[in-house]
């Protein structure tokens, strides 16, 4: 019997020993968001919308990245997903979009918004 992880909340039977990786930046509208703080992940822009995280160190599976922008109460919220299929073990690097949810079109995080990003790695996903 599989050990769940601990490094995720999602704790489910048949992944084990994950960890984390999470970045935290402030947006910057159509340019790269500067980095606050977070270990592990550098951010680059893709396109209005579409970036690239690269990792320090990959020691499994990438299983999924998730993200969230903060801003202020009258802008429209954005969330961020992983592109599959893009994850590259070798480059240890994956692309990700991030969304503005009213309009349902790719955006780039306003100035001064806050970005969370968090990567999942798993040692061991069974089918």
């Amino acid at each position: 019997m599989t050990t769940p992880s601990t490094a995720s909340h999602m704790n489910v039977a048949g992944m084990t020993a994950g960890f984390e990786s999470r970045g935290f930046y402030t947006g910057a509208g159509a340019v790269v968001p500067t980095k606050v703080r977070g270990k592990g992940q550098t951010l680059t822009r893709q396109g209005v919308g579409l970036y690239t995280i690269a990792f320090t160190d990959v020691g499994g599976q990438l299983v999924d990245v998730e993200g969230v922008t903060h801003t202020a109460a009258t802008v429209t919220p954005q969330v961020w997903k992983m592109v599959p299929g893009t994850f590259s073990q070798s480059a240890k690097t994956v692309q990700v979009e991030c969304w503005n949810v009213a309009a349902a079109a790719l955006a780039d995080p306003p100035v001064a918004s806050q970005v969370a990003l968090t990567a999942r790695f798993f040692d061991n996903v069974v089918d």
